[in-house]
C-alpha cells in the first residue's frame, strides 16, 4: 500500500485550552478525508514538548496514550505505621515454647491521594489518554446517545491516531483528555499536537 502525503494544517495545538474541557482543534472538519492527528515530542525542547500531562488526582504525569498500568493514578506509596518496640526479653516465652511473630504494620493510604473517579467519555481507552469528538460544540460534554444519526461522535486519539472522517456526523474537531467530563478542564501541563490530512 503507498503511503500518503500529509498537509500540516495544525502546529502545536496546546491542549487543553487553560480551563477548558475542549481544545477546537478544526472549525470544519472534510468527511471522507484522511487524517493523522500526533502528539508533538522533542526532548531537546524541555518541559515545551514532553509529550506528558497530568489530569486531576494523578499523582504522576502520563503520555497522551494514558494511564495504562494505573501507576500515575495510584495513590502516594501507603505509609506504613511504625512498628511497636518488641518486648523486653525477661518477658518472651519460656524457652522451647514457640514464639509468634509480630504481626506486620497494615499500610494505610496516604492521606494526600486523591484516585480518579466519574465515567470517562471513551471506556475502551485509558483514563488520562487523548482523545477527539467530532460534531457538537464546546458546551457539548459526550458523545450523542442517539444511535441513528449521531450529532456528535468521541473516539481515542493517543500519542499518534490515523483515521478517515466519517460522512457524518459533520462539523469541527475538538481535542480532550479522556475522563470524567467534571475533570476534563483540571489538568496539570498540556500537550502539543499536530494535525495533518492526507493529499
Amino acid at each position: 500500500m503507498t503511503q500518503p502525503v500529509w498537509r500540516k494544517l495544525v502546529s502545536e495545538l496546546r491542549v487543553p485550552e487553560v480551563q477548558q474541557q475542549w481544545a477546537l482543534a478544526l472549525e470544519v472538519i472534510t468527511s471522507s478525508k484522511l487524517m493523522k492527528i500526533e502528539v508533538v515530542v522533542d526532548p531537546a525542547r524541555g518541559l515545551a514538548a514532553t509529550g506528558t500531562w497530568t489530569p486531576k488526582g494523578f499523582v504522576s504525569p502520563c503520555t497522551a496514550d494514558g494511564d495504562f498500568n494505573g501507576t500515575a493514578q495510584s495513590p502516594n506509596a501507603p505509609v506504613h505505621p511504625p512498628l511497636a518496640s518488641p518486648p523486653p526479653l525477661a518477658t518472651l516465652a519460656p524457652a522451647g515454647v514457640p514464639v509468634a511473630p509480630l504481626p506486620a504494620a497494615a499500610p494505610v493510604a496516604s492521606p494526600t491521594a486523591a484516585p480518579a473517579t466519574g465515567t470517562t467519555l471513551v471506556p475502551s481507552a485509558p483514563r488520562g489518554a487523548l482523545i477527539a469528538r467530532i460534531g457538537g460544540s464546546t458546551a457539548d460534554q459526550g458523545p450523542d446517545p442517539s444511535e441513528t444519526a449521531p450529532a456528535r461522535i468521541v473516539f481515542a486519539i493517543g500519542r499518534k491516531c490515523v483515521f478517515t472522517v466519517p460522512e457524518k456526523p459533520t462539523g469541527s474537531l475538538f481535542l480532550g483528555v479522556n475522563d470524567d467530563p467534571s475533570r476534563m478542564a483540571d489538568v496539570s501541563g498540556a500537550i502539543l499536537v499536530d494535525i495533518y490530512e492526507a493529499i
